[in-house]
């Protein structure tokens, strides 16, 4: 008999599910449908707030994290959005208030399309494929979990361990019932990506004799379809799990399958699970080659730039921010990543960007700083320092500070539609090493300092990941409405629109420049400039300071 777990605390036992089956005997009506009119007067009669608090206590961490993203990000029409702000350190508690003040008689149905969006189904459904399954026999395991794709797996083997497969720490996966092999799918898989399905629906049915079986990973490697990419010596490939878990498969020559250890020490050290980092779950090896299983996601970064052409300022924002709160993530692990570039940010089956491919990154040990290893990273994709010549031994110093410069190049290609900082042509690597930049294609004043302030060519002024966040490209327009208020009226701003006078400033207004003309970089001049009057309007907060004088640029230029 079902029993649904998030509902114990209110006490919905067996006898509720039995008063049904009974009055369903009598009345001649489903017993699925009559447990599921029972749940919903029980439900009716609770106070909201309770079985909100309920339904969200019987969430994990990650999967509140990603609850409260879903408020300050996607909530239904009609129904404000959150402030991120408020949610950061919100407990299940806290999460619940701030609802209850923010939607009222709203809370639920809020909370039931947030639910769904992340995976978690009505739990009348979970009994009604339950009982399904119970009258039909079938031994079917339903999974509840976060939509992401991937298996909680409790059986954790070391990396020392001398079995050929490895499991790795993972997370939830979506709240779909494992397919059981039957004639109609040769083995399990739980069906997640959309654009990879028709792949995927194939593999679950192909003869054995057609594919190839690795530990417990299975996978076609002969077909081109199957293929997502192919970068040097390393392949990947489509694959599934035995539990139905869509994977990705890196296949590798055995040679290599010493880097691929180094990555997933990486991981069994820091065991962390990231909304916004891809999830790796399980390595194994052949004879030959070896083979690391990662969570499945739709398109890179690049082939989603490509495909949505003109995506809104908003959606570009949600990007760049996501794809920094992943670095920020790995930083706060004492990981550099060395290797930021577009194909190695991911797009997965909810939307989410997450960074991956930090294998070649290396782990800082505690109080240290700096990492001094050979070259790592991609052309056009490096720190002015990795670039510049006159290292000898070809041996480079790596920081934080140095996957901020990149990860500033590429914050300028999100918001840029596809475009680079330094220009993707042949001397773009001479123009890193030198600082010249161009963010001609940046309109909005207050992006275009986020990225000068990341990519400058000084590795010891540039911010720290938490500060890049904290900029105020990233506030939420009410943040900026309650500072503008107090800053004062724009009356007060108005004085100093004499510098308009000033000849950068005239310049910047004479609209488009000669064609092959280079592009004036005076923004950092003249924002200094201004800075000093801002800095009477504003706090001692360094962010608060920047966004004063952000702000009156903005009324000098326009």
């Amino acid at each position: 008999m079902a029993v649904l777990p998030i509902f114990d605390q209110f006490k919905l036992t067996s006898c509720i599910l039995e008063r049904a089956c009974a009055h369903a005997s009598l009345c001649g009506s489903s017993p699925c449908y009559s447990a599921k009119l029972q749940l919903y007067k029980v439900a009716e009669n609770m106070e909201d707030s309770s079985l909100m608090f309920g339904l969200l206590d019987d969430l994990s961490e990650l999967e509140l994290k990603r609850f409260k993203a879903h408020l300050s990000e996607d909530t239904l029409k009609g129904f404000a959005r959150i402030p991120r702000g408020k949610l950061e350190k919100a407990d299940v508690t806290d999460t619940v208030g701030l609802m209850k003040n923010c939607y009222g008689r709203g809370c639920m149905e809020m909370t039931q399309h947030i639910l769904k969006t992340m995976g978690r189904r009505d739990p009348t459904e979970q009994f009604e494929q339950n009982s399904q399954d119970s009258s039909t026999g079938s031994t079917n395991q339903t999974v509840s979990g976060a939509g992401t794709g991937l298996t909680r797996d409790v059986h954790t083997l070391g990396l020392e361990s001398t079995e050929e497969v490895n499991r790795l720490p993972s997370v939830a996966t979506p709240s779909a019932p494992m397919a059981s092999t039957t004639p109609t799918n040769r083995r399990n898989w739980i069906p997640c990506s959309k654009r990879w399905r028709k792949e995927l629906e194939e593999l679950a049915n192909m003869e054995e004799s057609k594919v190839m079986r690795v530990g417990g990973l299975t996978f076609v490697f002969d077909e081109e379809r199957f293929q997502i990419a192919l970068s040097g010596q390393t392949e990947v490939l489509l694959g599934l799990r035995d539990d139905g878990t869509e994977v990705a498969i890196k296949k590798m020559l055995k040679p290599n399958f010493k880097k691929l250890k180094q990555e997933l020490e990486v991981l069994r050290k820091h065991r962390f699970n990231s909304l916004h980092v891809v999830q790796y779950l399980d390595f194994t090896s052949d004879s030959y080659c070896g083979h690391i299983a990662i969570q499945l996601c739709e398109f890179n970064l690049e082939e989603y730039i490509q495909k949505q052409k003109q995506p809104e300022d908003s959606e570009r924002k949600r990007i760049a921010r996501e794809f920094l709160e992943g670095l920020k993530d790995l930083h706060e692990k004492s990981m550099i990543h060395r290797d930021i570039k577009p194909r190695n940010v991911f797009i997965d089956i909810e939307g989410r960007v997450r960074l991956a491919d930090f294998g070649i990154s290396r782990i800082l040990d505690p109080g240290q700083t700096t990492q001094v290893t050979d070259r790592a990273g991609t052309k056009y994709w490096e720190a002015t320092e990795i670039i510049k010549p006159g290292q000898p031994g070809d041996q480079r110093r790596y920081k934080r500070s140095t996957d901020i410069q990149v990860a500033g190049m590429l914050v300028y290609y999100i918001l840029s539609g596809g475009r680079h900082p330094f220009e993707d042509d042949l001397n773009c690597q001479a123009k890193i090493s030198k600082g010249d930049y161009n963010l001609k294609h940046l309109k909005d004043v207050e992006a275009k300092d986020l990225v000068e302030s990341m990519i400058n060519d000084d590795p010891e002024k540039r911010p720290r990941i938490t500060e890049v966040l904290k900029h105020p490209y990233f506030w939420e327009e009410d943040r900026k409405e309650m500072f503008l208020g107090a800053l004062g009226n724009v009356r007060e701003v108005e004085k100093y629109k004499d510098f308009s006078n000033d000849e950068n400033l005239a310049e910047k207004k004479q609209g488009e420049k000669k064609q092959g003309e280079k592009e004036e970089k005076s923004f950092s001049t003249w924002k200094t400039q201004v800075s000093t009057h801002a800095h009477a309007h504003a706090q001692t907060d360094t962010y608060t300071h920047r966004f004063a004088f952000i702000h009156l640029v903005d009324v000098l230029m326009y």
